[in-house]
């Protein structure tokens, strides 16, 4: 019975030319033919056969006209039932081994972080690629580091393993609005077998140092309206805004304040209660410092809006 293939299933750059089928004694020689050998799979030319030596308890075949593309691959069976052993006992069992054409290189599947607005620059970036790399051929060289921030960072390879390259980042100084881009080389970078990566691969991240302003208030003007919409510079951290950052003042004493919604980056307010006197005045006043944006700047500033009744 045939104990094992060589070479056994794997991926290969260039499809093997030759399979060596280790039998568990020796081979009567002339038991052998080339149709001890199945051939099946997805290869656009699967290979023909030959019996090549016979040596022992070794059979060596010759795959001959193979023509694979990318993912293809070649299924090879060695047939026990067919062979016999010096005393004329045929075999039994059947051993397999699949060949996976594999012609391109290593490419980047996601960042950890993704590009994204952040307070501070990270300082490990997790890159995955879609297999796994030859740790050998991984250089700090492979990575470049660009941007507007006006100290850019120094950065090494922290770690390599599988699929997964970790970069350092350090010394970077940025104001807001500054960028930090990472840029990933993949042709210097190589999967398992040699095959060299192509393009490039980047990240960008954003520093957002500071946290929402009041840009707006509808209406800003007239007779104590029944509801205002106060608009911020940026989308706010819902969580984080309450009644409390919203006071009332003025000469009418009929009215009160409810929080109604908070939608992206604006917040309605509903101004319920009695009439107010003619020449009464509603005051709102808008606290910025309780309210968070979405990665945590907490911001700044007061505003106000006064209504008169008519």
């Amino acid at each position: 019975s045939p104990s094992s293939i060589s070479p056994s299933s794997a991926s290969f750059i260039t499809m093997p030319t030759s399979v060596s089928v280790a039998f568990d004694e020796s081979i009567l020689a002339s038991s052998v033919t080339a149709s001890d050998l199945g051939v099946s799979g997805t290869c656009a030319t699967l290979p023909t056969v030959s019996v090549a030596n016979v040596a022992g308890s070794v059979v060596t075949f010759t795959l001959n006209g193979t023509n694979c593309n990318d993912g293809e691959t070649i299924i090879i069976s060695a047939l026990g039932s067919d062979v016999t052993d010096l005393s004329g006992n045929i075999g039994a069992n059947n051993q397999t081994a699949t060949y996976t054409s594999d012609l391109t290189g290593p490419s980047v599947l996601s960042f950890s972080p993704a590009t994204s607005t952040v307070i501070s620059i990270p300082t490990l970036i997790n890159i995955t690629f879609n297999e796994t790399l030859s740790a050998a051929s991984v250089i700090a060289a492979d990575f470049t580091v660009g941007g507007t921030c006006q100290t850019l960072p120094t950065h090494s390879i922290s770690s390599i393993s599988g699929q997964q390259v970790i970069i350092n980042l350090s010394g970077a100084v940025c104001n807001n609005n500054e960028t930090i881009i990472l840029t990933v080389l993949n042709s210097g970078i190589n999967d398992t077998i040699g095959n060299a990566g192509s393009g490039i691969s980047d990240v960008t991240y954003t520093i957002d140092n500071t946290g929402p302003r009041i840009s707006n208030i509808t209406p800003n003007t007239g007779a104590p309206p029944t509801a205002i919409a106060v608009s911020f510079s940026e989308t706010l951290n819902p969580s984080t805004v309450s009644l409390a950052d919203f006071s009332l003042g003025g000469t009418c004493l009929t009215k009160t304040l409810n929080l109604v919604s908070i939608v992206n980056n604006t917040v309605n307010i509903e101004i319920a209660g009695g009439v107010c006197g003619s020449g009464e005045t509603v005051t709102i006043t808008i606290d910025a410092s309780g309210i968070v944006d979405t990665i945590g700047n907490a911001g700044t500033g007061t505003s106000f809006v006064t209504y008169t009744e008519l």
